[in-house]
């Protein structure tokens, strides 16, 4: 009697054990796909999403999660390209600036407008570029900026990136209409 008892406990132990496994294996795995997105590597997939389980429909939401943030770095990244090949060809001088007023975009026009490269002028403060009056203008003022009697209307528009707050400065040539202008109603003085 005691020999059963030690083989039906032992099978009883043999039989919990697998029962545990059966169940640390899935979430094991659930957890390392879990740590994957959180680092942001999208490509780690559940196993066992189709079964009808409770472990089976975490592992459908847990791939479905990830499905959506791989789609969401797509359109990231792709939109991210689209606004660099903006900057790469837009002819106004565009810079923004953190709440340190410190240059954390700029592009060509902007660069060339400063006498730099734009990657040399970025991290620089508005003061040691010389636009510390531009970020305390008024939006749509007109400024004489650079070396060249150029002048400026500027445009600011205020966003916010990783929940910190920017200041976005868009300088478009305003010399000609303005000279034109100027003709004209000497014109009528005239």
């Amino acid at each position: 009697a005691i020999l059963v008892g030690g083989c039906l406990l032992l099978y009883l132990l043999l039989i919990s054990a697998a029962l545990i496994e059966s169940m640390i294996r899935p979430l094991q795995t659930l957890s390392n796909v879990v740590s994957s997105l959180r680092e942001g590597d999208y490509s780690f997939r559940a196993r066992g999403a189709g079964s009808q389980d409770a472990f089976g429909e975490l592992a459908g939401e847990v791939n479905a999660l990830a499905d959506l943030l791989q789609k969401q770095r797509v359109r990231s990244l792709e939109a991210t390209a689209l606004l660099g090949r903006i900057l790469e060809v837009m002819h106004a001088p565009l810079f923004a600036f953190d709440r340190e007023n410190l240059l954390q975009l700029v592009n060509i026009a902007g660069g060339k407008l400063l006498g730099l490269p734009h990657t040399r002028a970025f991290g620089r403060s508005a003061r040691e570029l010389g636009l510390e009056e531009l970020l305390e203008a008024p939006d749509q003022s007109v400024h004489s900026f650079g070396s060249k009697p150029t002048r400026w209307l500027l445009r600011k528009a205020a966003f916010r990136q990783d929940g910190a707050p920017h200041m976005l400065l868009l300088l478009a040539d305003v010399s000609l209409p303005l000279q034109e202008e100027e003709q004209a109603a000497w014109k009528r003085l005239i």
